[in-house]
């Protein structure tokens, strides 16, 4: 920690003596027409966020969407101002020089000035930030006295994991919640899992599994962390009695201690691990039914815990989360001006609720953030306290908050509302709950798992609780309602992964893929109060039917090889299919006799390859199909004059603006080849889109009849 005494200094624009006065400090002071000396309240009386300042200038001011302002500053007008004697950016420099030692005068400083905190931004493209947050340290300033700084809130250091005030933190979280959320509400009568693990006492090591009966009712904690590659002791069909009869607790990885630990604080006795309290597949069919039955369960196991321990900082069970002492990087100021003020500037949280990934330089992810399984147990928590790499971090499902005390300022604010509150609720709508199910797709096909087989199973939890809500049908991966919509999925760079070794779900479910997905979304018209006045699709195509099979009793499960569905609507044949150019932005484009030549862009769900293989009336044919070879990284070229087909799904027309007088509709198709498991039925290819501007007043779907087809 480094801490640095420095002295005020005049400012360079002084204020007047009623100006003064009307500031919410008593004292006479200058203040700065380049930081606004960091206050809100300053920017706000004196500041013009319509003075025609650019960017260009070196110098702008906005208004901030919800209150308060940020000053936009390129660092060569920034240095001049730290050159003309003011404090407050002399202030900055230094930090700026402490944690970016590298900054050159291309970028632009970015000042956010609000009533809850001020954090500042230094910025090298749209996308490329660094920043810090600066707050007062709390209780620095003795006797409440005055100061110039009482504008700049008062924060305490982000304690470590295993500290008094951490745990002081995590228990007055619960107690808020369970004393005043209504929507925390938790059935004390539900069903407690079928095994759990006795803690015992503070000062006992021994723990033991029980395994509870009908009416068991005691509450219970929950871990959700990483396994990891370490081996340790986790419940088989041969070491049951063993771990019933008790055992020490030593014999138990980091993690798990860390668990028992903070369960014993709490005053509580039972500890739920998956580990240990499900019986873990030794590779028979026998040996797999505790584990399939409860896999089932995990939507009641997690929500009806009266916590979750989230291990998030650590990749692995053998590590302690407790003693992980990575904490963000600080700077002490302290001013000799003010007796016993001390000013912090401290790098930004970015990881768990703080997480922004669309930042072109590497950000920190916490490891649980990676693990498929982790999603369920972080979405289906009734209450969750989160050990993550810069803080300790709640969510439950009334609120979230976190251990920087900053979250109302951070411009996660906009994801927090998207990835924290419950997965469903009564309020919302069924296409809120598909808007919302789509954006679960993609967090989740972001997350890594280490059995693909289980790509079902560690999302079955969620999708029993949207079938409870809805009702819907669930189909691999994806709801009967709006179905023709689930169907467009794209792949996010499918083109460089290779298929999973192991099929797990048929080539039009998402599920097939290892790789990030992007939900189609719905497009609708809203009227000014967001409600929706027009739907802006037509569909084109309809289910007929379908065939999925599951492998076990979770119909939300493994599925077996061979489930498939049949649609009714418009296809297209011998759409020829090449390779483009190598500076073309996409690997293939389709081409279609029509009015001359038509040419489309295809999004591949992986690499493609040709296949050849002999009809029903015992002709020689040639197809397309998904590439075969999950080993191989190679890439294959198509064989000239291939062909796929073309399946109408439906249409979106563009809302009207100025960007789109025409009034266009865009359509939507897939791409299939002839499937290789049944050469009378298709295989999904990926998603083309076309508009009617480009088509031309006639669409060539127009003269063709509709069919049913079956996908694999």
């Amino acid at each position: 920690m480094e801490v640095l005494a420095v002295e005020t200094k005049p400012l360079n624009t002084p204020a007047t003596e009623s100006e003064a006065a009307s500031l919410t400090t008593t004292l006479s002071f200058s203040w700065c027409k380049t930081c606004y000396n960091l206050s809100e309240p300053i920017a706000a009386k004196y500041g013009d966020p319509e003075a025609p300042w650019g960017i260009g200038d070196g110098l702008r001011l906005d208004r901030i969407y919800g209150g308060g302002y940020v000053i936009y500053i390129t660092l060569k007008v920034f240095k001049e101002s730290v050159s003309a004697g003011c404090f407050f950016c002399e202030f900055l420099e230094r930090t700026i020089d402490r944690f970016i030692p590298d900054e050159d005068e291309t970028g632009y400083l970015q000042i956010e000035l609000r009533k809850s905190g001020v954090r500042v931004l230094l910025r090298k493209s749209k996308y490329n930030e660094y920043g810090v947050d600066v707050y007062r340290l709390a209780d620095s300033v003795s006797g409440g006295s005055e100061s110039v700084y009482d504008y700049i809130p008062a924060r305490r250091h982000i304690g470590l994991p295993n500290s008094e005030q951490s745990m002081n933190y995590l228990k007055s979280c619960i107690k808020t919640c369970t004393e005043k959320h209504d929507l925390c509400r938790q059935d004390p009568l539900a069903q407690r899992p079928k095994r759990l693990l006795d803690i015992g006492s503070v000062d006992d090591d021994v723990v033991k599994l029980h395994e509870t009966s009908d009416n068991f009712r005691e509450p219970y904690v929950a871990l959700s962390y990483c396994w990891g590659k370490a081996e340790f002791l986790k419940a088989k069909k041969e070491n049951l009695q063993f771990l019933k009869q008790g055992f020490n607790s030593t014999e138990l990885p980091e993690s798990i201690r860390d668990a028992i630990h903070l369960v014993r604080e709490l005053g509580l006795r039972y500890l739920w691990v998956d580990s240990l309290c499900i019986v873990q597949p030794d590779g028979t069919s026998e040996g797999m039914a505790d584990w399939l039955d409860q896999s089932a369960k995990m939507c009641s196991i997690y929500e009806q815990a009266y916590l979750t321990i989230a291990a998030s900082s650590v990749s692995s069970a053998d590590e302690s989360f407790l003693r992980y002492s990575s904490r963000p990087p600080y700077l002490q100021y302290d001013v000799t001006s003010v007796p016993g003020l001390t000013l912090v500037a401290r790098v930004q949280c970015t990881t768990g609720h703080h997480l922004r990934k669309w930042l072109e330089h590497p950000m920190p992810v916490d490891p649980t953030d990676k693990r498929g399984w982790v999603l369920q147990e972080y979405l289906l928590s009734t209450r969750m306290i989160s050990y993550s790499t810069d803080e300790l971090q709640w969510r439950c499902k009334t609120t979230s908050t976190v251990g920087c005390e900053l979250i109302d300022i951070c411009e996660c604010q906009e994801f927090i509302n998207f990835k924290q509150p419950p997965v469903l609720s009564a309020e919302q709508s069924e296409l809120e709950v598909l808007e919302r199910w789509n954006e679960i797709v993609t967090m989740y096909t972001n997350r890594r798992l280490t059995n693909q087989d289980d790509k079902f199973p560690a999302l079955s939890g969620i999708c029993e609780l949207v079938e409870k809500q809805t009702g819907w049908q669930y189909l691999a991966g994806m709801w009967n309602y709006h179905f023709l919509r689930h169907l467009l999925w794209t792949a996010y760079n499918g083109v460089s992964t290779p298929l999973p070794s192991t099929s797990t779900a048929p080539s039009f479910s998402w599920a097939s893929l290892d790789c990030p997905v992007i939900p189609y979304k719905l497009k609708r018209k809203y009227k000014p109060t967001g409600e929706s006045v027009e739907n802006l699709e037509q569909e084109y195509a309809e289910l007929i039917d379908f065939a999925i099979m599951p492998l076990d009793d979770n119909p939300f499960g493994r599925i077996k090889p061979g489930s498939s569905l049949t649609l009714k609507g418009k296809l297209v044949h011998n759409v020829e299919i090449s390779d483009q150019a190598a500076n073309w932005p996409f690997r293939y484009g389709l081409e279609l006799g029509h009015k001359g030549r038509e040419y489309f862009t295809l999004v591949e769900d992986v690499q493609l390859e040709n296949f050849h293989f002999i009809d029903s009336d015992g002709l020689p044919q040639r197809s397309v199909r998904r590439f075969r070879d999950h080993t191989s990284r190679q890439t294959v070229i198509l064989e000239r004059g291939s062909t796929v087909s073309l399946f109408l799904i439906l249409s979106q027309r563009e809302p009207d603006s100025e960007d789109n007088p025409w009034n266009w509709n865009v359509y939507y198709m897939l791409a299939l080849g002839v499937s290789p498991f049944n050469h009378n039925a298709y295989e999904r290819l990926g998603v083309c889109t076309r508009d009617d501007f480009c088509l031309g007043s006639t669409n060539f779907f127009d003269n063709i009849e509709s069919q049913e087809i079956v996908i694999y």
